[in-house]
């Protein structure tokens, strides 16, 4: 691939494939000829990431829960920076965000406002930044209950 004009000192590829490792050199050329070729480093194109292990709760009380996740063994190309949890509180509203761990080093979250006794599901999704990747498989897990 051949760009000329002496400014121009980008390029941009298109129509590249996810995943496929690409590596580029330049060479400049004059009317002496051309000179020796620029080193290349290899370079992945990413994609989002794998999917995290399904959240297990770790502690609870009444009204709050904190669960857990294994990062996903696949990161996309990019470093994970980022996990979204998503909650399904059974009342026909399906799964909505409860929140962002702000931090691809923090695999806990804990949910605050649930109804004791109640049903609730759970996902996580990591996040790179080419985007959100898929959501982990739902859990299951009642909010806490008054002993007997």
């Amino acid at each position: 691939m051949a760009v000329t004009g002496a400014s121009t000192t980008s390029y941009q590829a298109i129509a590249l494939t996810t995943g496929i490792t690409y590596e580029f050199r330049v060479v400049a050329i004059n009317d002496v000829g051309e000179s020796i070729p620029s080193t290349s480093t290899p370079m992945v194109i990413a994609t989002v990431p794998g999917e995290p292990s399904s959240p297990s709760k770790i502690d609870q009380t009444l009204t709050t829960l904190k669960i857990q996740w294994i990062a996903p063994t696949i990161d996309g190309g990019s470093p994970v920076t980022d996990y979204q949890i998503k909650i399904d509180r059974e009342d026909g509203n399906g799964f909505v965000v409860s929140g962002n761990t702000g931090s691809a080093s923090i695999l806990q979250f804990t949910q605050t406002g649930l109804t004791p006794g109640q049903d609730y599901h759970f996902t996580v999704a990591a996040i790179n930044i080419v985007g959100q990747g898929v959501d982990s498989i739902a859990t299951k897990i009642v909010a806490g209950t008054v002993p007997a």
